[in-house]
C-alpha cells in the first residue's frame, strides 16, 4: 500500500501546487510569443492530424512542405503527445482545459521520476515526496514552459538512477542499456537541449565513479565497464534512430536559425556569441535562492533558499562517495551554466561535438538542482535521524532574513513604484527566517524534518505559477490566435471547392505558423529549419507566383492588380492575384543554367518559367511538339502525389513541392529520375503518350530507423526477461543494501 500512497502523494501535491491549471478555468500556459507562433501550431496540426487517421511526416502548409517529423521540435514520437492528439477537439482545435491537464502531467511525469531516483537512492519516503515536488514542480521545470523541453527533462532522474545503479553492479549492462533507451525517449521530446545535459550528466558522474574506485579497478571491472558503456551508446542510439536519422538526413542540408543574424547548417559552427549571450553571469549565483536575480540570463537557477541550505546539511550529515559525487555533479552543472565566465564551459565548447548546439549554457543548471535535491533529502533524512546542524547556520540565515526585510522597508519608503522588483527578496527573507527558527526551535527530530520539508514545498508553491497571466490580464498573444479565424474559414471554404493553392502572407501576420493552425497551405512561414533552395529568392514576386501564391493576407495587396476578396474582423483583407502558377505543369523546353543566371530566371516571370524548366545539374532528353498535353492531378496528399497524364511527346512534369531529401518519383511503377526544376520542386521526364506518375515521399532513412528503434525495444525487452527469469544470474556481487522506509 505504501509503494502506491507516496506516489499518490506526490500527483495529489502536483495538482495542487499546480491548481491554477488544474483547478481553474481561468489561467493558460500558453500565451508566450513562441506557444503561440510555434508550440501550439504544432500540436493543432498534429492533432487534427491524427483525427483525420493520418501521420504526419511532412507538413504541406508551409514553404511548399516542408519537413515536420525531421525537425525535431514538434515532439511527433512523443508518446505523452500522442495521447494529447487522441483526446476530443473542440471546433476542431485543441481544448484549453486539456492542454492544461497535459502540461500538468509533464510535471507530475517530472516528479515522479524524481521521486523514484530518491527512493533509489535510500532516501525515505517522505523526504522522496518532497524532493519529487521541489523537482516537478520548482527550478527547471518551474522556470521553462516549452514542451519540447519539458517532456525531456522529466525523465532526466530516471537517466541518473538507472546509470547509478549500473555503475554500483557493472555486472547488469542492462541497466546501462536501459538508461540509453531512455536517453532516447529524451530526444524524442523535441529540443535536443535535453538529451545533450543528460549525455554530459552520465559521462560526469561516471567520470567521478571511476577517479572515486581508481584503486579497486581490475581488468574485469574494466571490461565490465566498457561493456556497459557500449550498451548505453548502441541502445541510445538504435532506440532513437527513428527521429535521429531522418533528423540528420534533414539538417544535414537544411539552414537553422539560431538567433544569430544569419542561419547556420548542421556542420557550422555555432557562433560561441550566442551561447554567451544566454550565459549565467557570476552575479547570478543569489539567482539559486532569490526568484530572478539572474542577471540578464533568460532562465533563472532558481530552486529556493530552503533546498540549498538542506542540502548543505545533507552533505555535512552524510559523508560518502555519493554525497560527493552529487557534490561534484552541482558544481559540474554552475560551471557550465556559467558559460563565457566559465574555463571548462569553453573547454567543452571546444572540444566535444554537438556541445556547440547546446546554445543556452543557462541550462546546465538543471543538473546543478537535481544535485542539491538529492542532498536535499539526505539533509531531510537527517533532521529526522536527530542530526543538529550548527547554529551558526542559522544564525547566517536570521541576517540574511533580516537584510532581506530591511531592503524591502527601505524600497517601502523610497520607491513604492519600484516594491514589486523587490518581491522576490521578500520571499527568500521569509523562508530564510522560517527555516532558521525550525533549526533553533527545540523539538522532536521528526517534527523538525517535517516543517523543513513543509517548507520546501511552500516556497516550491508559492513561486511555481507567479508569472501565469489570467483571462483578466489578458491571454494577448494565445487570444490573437482567434483573429484571423474569419479569413481561414473563407480560405477553407475555396480550398474545399477549387484546384489547390498556396496563400502568402504579410510578415506582420500572428501566428507565423498560420498555415499549420488552419490547414491552408502557405508559401511562406516561419519554422525552426527550411531548405537553403526554399529561401532562393523567396522574396521575388514571381517566385511567388511559381509557388501557386493565388491569395494573400494583409491590410495592403502584394501588388498592383490584386482583387479584394474577403475583409476578415481584423480588417485585413483577402488579395486575389490573376496571374499564378498550378500545382501541377508540362513543359517542352529544358536548360543547365548557374547560380547567377537562376536568379535572372526567377525575375523573367511565370510565364517564362513554365514554359522552360531551368535547373542547376541533370539531364532530359525532351521534345517540342505542337499537340498539347493533358494532365489530371487524381491525388494529392502531404507525402504523396499521383497525376494521370497525356504527353503529345516526351516532355517534363513539374509539381511543385519542395525538394526534400526522401521524395521518390515513378512514372508507371518504375523509378524515375528526379530532376529539381528551378531548384526548387519535384519533376521528372515522362514520354511521349498515356502515362501514371506518381510522387512519393519514401522516407527511408526514416523506415530504417523505426526498425532499429523497434528492434532496440524489443532486445532490451528479451534482456530484462533472461535476468528477470534467472538465466543471466542477479548481476550483483556481495549483498543488497535494503532501502531505507
Amino acid at each position: 500500500m505504501k509503494r502506491v500512497l507516496y506516489p499518490l502523494a506526490v500527483a495529489l501535491g502536483v495538482i495542487l501546487i499546480y491548481w491554477k491549471f488544474s483547478l481553474s478555468k481561468q489561467f493558460a500556459w500558453l500565451d508566450g510569443p513562441d506557444h503561440v507562433n510555434q508550440v501550439y501550431p504544432w500540436l493543432q496540426m498534429q492533432a487534427r492530424e491524427w483525427h483525420r487517421g493520418h501521420f504526419p511526416i511532412i507538413d504541406p502548409n508551409q514553404f511548399a512542405g516542408n519537413a515536420f517529423l525531421a525537425q525535431n521540435q514538434p515532439g511527433s514520437l512523443h508518446p505523452l503527445n500522442w495521447l494529447l492528439f487522441i483526446l476530443p477537439l473542440k471546433h476542431g482545435r485543441l481544448q484549453i482545459p486539456i492542454l492544461n491537464g497535459y502540461f500538468v502531467l509533464m510535471h507530475l511525469i517530472g516528479a515522479w521520476a524524481m521521486y523514484w531516483l530518491a527512493r533509489g537512492l535510500r532516501i525515505t519516503p517522505w523526504s522522496a515526496v518532497v524532493v519529487a515536488l521541489g523537482y516537478g514542480c520548482g527550478g527547471f521545470m518551474a522556470e521553462v514552459q516549452w514542451p519540447q523541453m519539458l517532456n525531456g527533462v522529466g525523465y532526466l532522474p530516471l537517466v541518473l538512477l538507472l546509470w547509478i545503479r549500473y555503475l554500483r553492479a557493472p555486472g547488469r549492462a542492462e541497466l546501462a542499456a536501459s538508461a540509453g533507451v531512455l536517453t532516447a525517449l529524451i530526444s524524442f521530446a523535441g529540443h535536443h537541449s535535453a538529451p545533450v545535459m543528460t549525455l554530459v550528466m552520465v559521462a560526469v558522474v561516471s567520470a567521478f565513479w571511476i577517479a572515486a574506485r581508481w584503486r579497486r579497478m581490475r581488468w574485469p571491472r574494466v571490461k565490465r565497464l566498457a561493456g556497459g558503456f557500449t550498451a548505453f551508446a548502441v541502445f541510445f542510439g538504435a532506440g532513437g534512430a527513428a527521429l535521429s536519422m531522418p533528423a540528420l538526413e534533414f539538417w544535414k542540408v537544411a539552414l537553422r536559425w539560431i538567433n544569430a543574424a544569419q542561419p547556420v547548417k548542421w556542420d557550422d559552427p555555432i557562433p560561441f556569441l550566442t551561447h554567451r549571450v544566454y550565459s549565467l553571469g557570476p552575479e547570478s549565483f543569489l539567482g539559486f535562492v532569490i526568484p530572478g536575480f539572474h542577471a540578464d540570463a533568460p532562465l533563472s537557477p532558481y530552486i529556493g533558499i530552503c533546498i540549498v541550505v538542506l542540502a548543505i546539511i545533507g552533505f555535512l550529515a552524510r559523508p560518502g562517495v555519493l554525497t560527493y559525487l552529487m557534490t561534484a555533479l552541482a558544481a559540474v552543472g554552475v560551471l557550465l551554466a556559467l558559460g563565457d565566465s566559465s574555463l571548462l564551459h569553453g573547454l567543452f565548447f571546444a572540444l566535444f561535438p554537438v556541445f556547440d548546439k547546446m546554445r543556452m549554457p543557462s541550462m546546465f543548471s538543471l543538473l546543478t538542482q537535481v544535485a542539491l535535491l538529492v542532498l536535499a533529502g539526505f539533509g531531510i533524512d537527517a533532521l529526522r535521524g536527530g542530526f543538529t546542524p550548527p547554529r551558526r547556520m542559522a544564525h547566517v540565515l536570521l541576517v540574511a532574513a533580516g537584510l532581506g526585510f530591511y531592503g524591502v522597508a527601505i524600497a517601502n519608503v523610497t520607491a513604492k513604484e519600484a516594491l514589486h522588483r523587490v518581491d522576490p527578496v521578500a520571499f527568500f527573507a521569509l523562508y530564510s527566517g522560517a527555516l532558521a527558527l525550525a533549526l533553533l526551535a527545540p523539538s522532536q527530530p521528526l517534527t523538525r524534518a517535517f516543517i523543513a520539508g513543509l517548507l520546501v514545498v511552500l516556497e516550491v508553491g508559492s513561486t511555481a505559477t507567479r508569472t501565469i497571466t489570467d483571462k483578466e490580464m489578458k491571454w494577448e498573444r494565445f487570444e490573437h490566435l482567434t483573429l484571423y479565424d474569419d479569413i481561414a474559414d473563407f480560405l477553407l471554404k475555396r480550398k474545399a471547392q477549387e484546384p489547390p493553392f498556396r496563400v502568402s502572407a504579410t510578415e506582420e501576420l500572428q501566428p507565423t505558423h498560420f498555415g499549420p493552425l488552419y490547414g491552408i497551405e502557405q508559401f511562406d512561414g516561419g519554422c525552426c529549419g527550411v531548405m537553403p533552395n526554399v529561401l532562393r529568392a523567396v522574396w521575388l514576386e514571381p517566385v511567388k507566383r511559381l509557388y501557386g501564391a493565388r491569395f494573400h493576407i494583409g491590410p495592403a495587396p502584394r501588388n498592383p492588380g490584386d482583387v479584394s476578396r474577403f475583409e476578415g474582423k481584423s480588417g485585413w483583407k483577402v488579395w486575389e492575384t490573376s496571374e499564378y502558377a498550378p500545382r501541377v505543369w508540362t513543359a517542352h523546353k529544358f536548360q543547365i543554367v548557374t547560380d547567377e543566371a537562376m536568379h535572372a530566371e526567377y525575375e523573367r516571370g511565370w510565364p517564362h518559367m513554365r514554359e522552360t524548366v531551368s535547373a542547376l545539374r541533370g539531364r532530359a532528353d525532351i521534345a517540342q511538339c505542337t499537340q498539347p498535353d493533358e494532365l489530371k492531378l487524381t491525388n494529392l496528399r502531404a507525402e504523396y502525389a499521383s497525376v494521370a497524364v497525356n504527353m503529345g511527346c516526351a516532355g517534363l512534369l513539374v509539381l511543385s513541392n519542395s525538394v526534400l531529401p526522401g521524395w521518390e518519383i515513378y512514372v508507371d511503377g518504375a523509378r524515375s529520375t528526379q530532376i529539381d526544376a528551378y531548384d526548387k520542386f519535384l519533376s521528372t521526364v515522362v514520354p511521349q503518350g498515356k502515362h501514371n506518375v506518381e510522387f512519393v515521399y519514401a522516407a527511408r532513412s526514416l523506415k530504417r530507423g523505426v526498425a532499429l528503434t523497434l528492434a532496440s525495444l524489443v532486445a532490451l525487452a528479451v534482456w530484462w526477461w533472461l535476468r528477470l527469469s534467472g538465466r543471466l544470474g542477479s548481476g550483483f556481487r556481495g549483498q543488497r543494501r535494503p532501502a531505507a522506509t
